[in-house]
Parts: C-alpha cells; structure tokens; sequence
C-alpha cells in the first residue's frame, strides 16, 4: 500500500499525525507568546505615559515649594543670626572696656599726637561707644588725611589708620594774598605746608580753584610736568627756585607756558611734537643754559618752528626808555 492509498481511506501513518499534533501547538504557544509579548508592551507604554503626565503637572509645584522652604529656612538664619549676634558677641565675645590708648598707623606728615587730638576722642571713654563714622570724617577733613579707617582693638585700644595725601606740586593761586596750596596725584588742591627741603614744581593759576576736589586742569598740569621731567626739564629749573607751569588763560593763545631759566610757550593742544622740540633745543644747548639776567623767550606754537627771543628786564627796558 503507498502513501496516496493510505491519504484516500483516510489513514495517516503515526509519525505524520504526531508531527502535526506537534506543529499545532506549536503555533498555538507562539501565537500566545506573542499575545503576551503586546499586552506587556503596552501596558509598560500607558504607564510611561502616565509617570510623564503626573511629573508634568506635579514638577512646577514641587520645585516652587522646594524654593520656598530654602527662601523660609534662609530667612529664618538670617533672622535668628540678628537677633542673637549682639547677646552672644555680649556673651561670649570680648570685653571692650573704657579707652586707654589710640593707637595711629600710616602718617608721615602729621604726628599722631594731632591725628588723635582730631578724633575728638577722650581717654576713658567707652570703647563700646565709639562712633567710628563720625571720627572718620572728622579725620578726612583734615588735609593731609585722604583716607581714614578706626577700629576698636579688645580691650581698651582705639586703632586709627590713615592714608595721606602724596603732594606733586604746589599751587599758586592768582592772588598774592592767598596763601600756596598744595596738589597731590589727583589733581585735587589742598591747605599744606610742603615739607623742609621740597622741590616740587610750582603750577601756576589765573582763576580761583577749590581746595578738597579734583579739577581737570591740574590732572593735566600733572601729565604736563610728568612729559617735562621725561624730557630732563631739570636744566630749565632756575638756580634758586623751581619751575613754574602757567595753566593757559582763558581767551589768550599762548597756552601752556614753562616760567625757568626761559620761557617757554607751548600753546594748545597736542603739546607731544612741541616737547620734542624743546628736548632738541636743550640737548643743543639753546635753552636753560644761557644767563639767568637774560632769559629767553621760547615760541613752540608753530609747526617745526621754534622762534627764540631775548627776554629784556625791567632795568634794561627802563635804560633803553
């Protein structure tokens, strides 16, 4: 008997129904693995959805209320830290006791017997008590103090630093009746009396200037001088005084204008081109080296020119007369 006689009566031999049977369910197994496979999936992607939908609507609210438990707790130390700091720096801080020295760092021109004499401070007096503002700017009024700081130092020690002024020239005011002031690095003038044996260039005004505020034409009168003594103006010095920078007049053009062993006009403006030709004149020896009796009158006004002209004193123009 063949194979197509056994499939027309219907008989199948056993291993051929057995391998169906078996591929059934087979498939069968498949077919719910993967059933099982799809419901997992999407029950992991609702609840995905579901964590992003809640962290949405719930982010904002927990961040605000994270930030103001830190904005309550910062307060709150803040707060507790104020009221406590003086009753535990009473507590367990250092005594201060009644004043029984005053202590100065940082003057040279002033003695530090009129520092603390302008404290106004009295030995004795509470060192608790002190009002480090107010000495401060009693301090600063004084003119040679630029800056002062106070400090009270446990336990019966008041601690004053100043910083003076550094003069760099002095001042002569257009009244003769107005006593010479002097100028420090920023251009600001100042009631001193420059020390014994000071050199500092003299700088000369036409218009009244405030003392204790800068002014832009004394900081220019100070580059001025820096330029000049860059180019050794030491040689237009006279003998026995010290050189005179003249601030330029209102309504004149002759400017800038050096007062030494020659006058010198430099005029307006850019002045760095005229310096260099009054370093040239100097190294030829045309200026500042000639009889102080007969000075010389020095025009730099005019470009690449310098026009040279002899001084004539009073005594000469009164025999000429």
């Amino acid at each position: 008997m063949n194979w197509h006689t056994l499939r027309t009566q219907g008989g199948l031999p056993r291993h051929v129904t057995a391998n169906r049977e078996r591929g059934s369910r087979a498939r069968s197994h498949l077919a719910k693995a993967r059933e099982r496979e799809r419901r997992l999936l999407a029950r992991r992607s609702r609840e995905r959805n579901r964590r992003r939908t809640r962290g949405a609507a719930l982010e904002p609210k927990s961040g605000r209320r994270r930030g103001a438990w830190l904005l309550g707790g910062l307060a709150f130390g803040l707060i507790a830290a104020w009221i406590s700091s003086e009753s535990l720096w009473t507590s367990w801080g250092p005594k201060l006791g009644p004043i029984e020295s005053i202590a100065v760092q940082g003057q040279a021109q002033l003695s530090p017997a009129e520092i603390a004499e302008a404290t106004g401070v009295v030995r004795g007096s509470p060192l608790a008590k002190v009002n480090s503002g107010a000495i401060e700017a009693r301090l600063s009024a004084l003119p040679w103090i630029e800056t002062a700081d106070v400090l009270a130092l446990p336990p019966s020690t008041l601690l004053i630093r100043v910083q003076e002024r550094s003069p760099r020239a002095r001042l002569s005011a257009p009244s003769a009746s107005e006593s010479i002031r002097l100028v420090d690095a920023s251009g600001t003038p100042f009631e001193g009396i420059a020390p014994e044996g000071s050199d500092w260039p003299v700088i000369r005004a036409s218009e009244p200037l405030e003392s204790n505020q800068s002014h832009p034409a004394l900081r220019q009168a100070l580059d001025l001088l820096d330029l000049l003594e860059a180019s050794e103006w030491i040689a237009l010095t006279p003998s026995e005084d010290s050189i005179v920078l003249e601030i330029p007049r209102a309504g004149e053009s002759e400017g800038w204008i050096i007062h030494g062993r020659s006058q010198v006009i430099l005029g307006r403006g850019d002045l760095s081109q005229r310096l260099d030709r009054l370093q040239k004149l100097m190294a030829a020896g045309l200026a500042g080296t000639q009889d102080e009796a007969s000075p010389l009158r020095i025009d730099l006004r005019f470009d690449g020119q310098a026009v040279l002209a002899e001084i004539q004193s009073s005594a000469a123009k009164g025999e000429n007369g």
